[in-house]
């Protein structure tokens, strides 16, 4: 009897142990309920993602763009074996994807510290553009003068300057404190012309065209780490999403309060935005580490699009 009490005590130490583990790292539980078929990875691992999104073969479709630090390659919608694109070091990590001649294929930008780089359509060689010390993680792309092209926004911390196509000098375009990071871009009034959205912990502004000065949006805690945004029911205004860890919020227009879309545990820094049906409606991409996945206007169940191992 006392043998069979000490190995109870046993189990139940052990048992106990297990869980306080995993409530001092809640990013490692694997998260599943009846309507999300999603397993959600450790958050850390997520961080050295090796893809991007992008239509860089020009058909209307997202495809997936995939670096391994030697080469990159591109799986065509998002669900076909990867094509070889380029002999490039550069990882994804480090790139700004965006169409900088216009020709509605995504270019990718490659800051070296000294100049950018840019590859067209992601299968080019590198284009030299500017002299310039930013990086990836200083730029935010996107059509801020409505002409086409999608230019590049940096944040010095007391101004907003533009560089327009990515090839032109810097143009000081606002004086605003915030950076890329706490930044979303997307065209919020439809006039064709990128926005820029900042959430300050209690509401959303927006500066249209990233020259106007702040318009308050709706009042909310959410910030831009946490935010995707897409034009998910394709009337040409982009609208925010925001995964609260059990289901998915949108705010259509990004002025409208927020809709109940889906119920998964998935969040947006492990999201990827794209059309992967060419229907016009965005569509949320996100890669397990086994497969990848894909709900179509950010509304209906997962769809398996892809077996892979890349994310």
């Amino acid at each position: 009897m006392k043998k069979n009490n000490f190995l109870f005590c046993i189990a139940f130490a052990l048992l106990l142990t297990a869980c306080n583990e995993n409530l001092d790292h809640p990013n490692d539980l694997q998260v599943k309920n009846a309507n999300d078929p999603i397993v959600k990875t450790n958050s850390s691992a997520r961080a050295t993602s090796t893809i991007k999104v992008g239509d860089f073969n020009g058909d209307g479709t997202s495809d997936i763009l995939h670096t391994t630090g030697t080469i990159w390659e591109i799986s065509y919608g998002g669900n076909s074996a990867f094509t070889f694109a380029l002999n490039s070091s550069a990882l994804a990590k480090d790139l700004v994807i965006g169409d900088f001649n216009g020709d509605n294929k995504s270019d990718v930008l490659y800051g070296t510290g000294a100049q950018w780089n840019i590859s067209y359509g992601g299968t080019n060689l590198w284009t030299v553009s500017i002299a310039t010390t930013t990086v990836a993680s200083d730029l935010l792309a996107g059509d801020f003068n409505g002409d086409g092209s999608d230019d590049i926004l940096f944040g010095t911390g007391g101004q907003w300057n533009v560089s327009y196509n990515a090839t032109s000098l810097w143009s000081v375009v606002n004086i605003k404190s915030q950076i890329a990071s706490q930044l979303k871009i997307g065209d919020f009034n439809n006039d064709g012309k990128s926005d820029v959205l900042y959430g300050n912990g209690s509401q959303w502004n927006i500066s249209y065209s990233a020259t106007g000065a702040w318009t308050t949006s709706i009042t909310t805690s959410t910030t831009a780490p946490n935010l995707a945004v897409g034009d998910f029911n394709a009337d040409g205004f982009s609208d925010v999403l925001f995964g609260t860890g059990s289901q998915w919020n949108v705010s259509y227009g990004g002025t409208s309060l927020w809709t109940v879309v889906l119920y998964t545990s998935t969040t947006a820094p492990d999201l990827h935005i794209g059309d992967f049906n060419t229907d016009g409606h965005s569509d949320v991409f996100y890669a397990t580490g086994a497969q990848w996945n894909v709900s179509h206007s950010a509304t209906s169940p997962w769809t398996v699009y892809f077996y892979s191992s890349v994310f």
